[in-house]
């Protein structure tokens, strides 16, 4: 039999909210509000440098990124989706997630097409100066993952023949 120990660990909203004579909920939510807009700034500048890094990484001369490229996008544009909070851009947290399913597409497959990361680049920068509409912003995350299917099947049909050629192996 298996034993599963929940632990819950209160928020320090939720301390101080319980505390006698602690603050109102809605005053904490609003106070937290308040924090996040003061981070507004510093984010959008570490968002802006990120930015800049996923367009040094992505396509130097059209080549394909390396597969340590491809991990530091993964990595960063998963880093950069903790700011989206802070700045506030509608989309812009699923530009960077479609960014990342994109480069681990990539890096799963050997197929390589030039200017794959550039409509997902273009798309970031747009959405991180609100320059894209919301309805804008998911038609163009579709056209993304059109291209991430377009690289995963490749991907699925490598290891199917990979698999087939270890069990002829065996066989024979």
């Amino acid at each position: 039999m298996t034993s599963v120990i929940i632990r819950r660990i209160k928020t320090s909203l939720e301390k101080k909210t319980r505390l006698p004579g602690g603050i109102i909920v809605s005053e904490g939510v609003a106070n937290a509000e308040a924090n996040l807009a003061s981070l507004s700034d510093v984010a959008q500048q570490l968002v802006d440098d990120g930015i800049i890094r996923l367009a040094e990484l992505v396509e130097p001369q059209g080549v394909r990124p390396t597969p340590e490229a491809l991990q530091e996008i993964t990595h960063l544009s998963d880093a950069l989706l903790g700011y989206c909070s802070a700045v506030g851009r509608p989309g812009l947290d699923e530009c960077l997630r479609s960014l990342g399913y994109l480069a681990q597409a990539v890096a799963g497959s050997e197929l390589w097409r030039s200017g794959t990361f550039g409509p997902s680049l273009t798309m970031i920068k747009l959405t991180a100066r609100s320059s894209l509409a919301p309805a804008e912003t998911k038609v163009l995350i579709e056209a993304v993952a059109k291209c991430i299917a377009h690289y995963q099947p490749s991907f699925v049909q490598d290891e199917i023949v990979l698999e087939a050629e270890a069990e002829a192996d065996t066989v024979g």
